[in-house]
């Protein structure tokens, strides 16, 4: 079975936490500058099999769009098109 991967992606710094194997335990994997991001998922996809990506949506209390919404947005564009 194959890890979920999840993203909490920054203006500055990005977290990144997968599943295990069997997906029953998430677990933070590493913190990186976000301009490392693309670049250290190419090389992680190489080495781990990942069937699903999980990116955290910025919002206020009331379900509007936060200072981060643009930069999640932008980043989703760059994962879709290098992934």
């Amino acid at each position: 079975m194959a890890r979920i991967l999840c993203i909490d992606y920054g203006l500055k710094r990005t977290g990144i936490a997968v599943t295990d194997p069997l997906q029953i335990i998430a677990t933070g994997l590493t913190t990186l500058h976000s301009k490392e991001l693309i670049p250290f998922l190419k090389d992680y996809f190489v080495r781990e099999q990942v069937e699903l990506i999980l990116i955290g949506w910025p919002t206020n209390w009331d379900d509007s769009s936060t200072h981060a919404t643009p930069l999640v947005e932008k980043c989703i564009k760059e994962l879709q098109k290098n992934f």
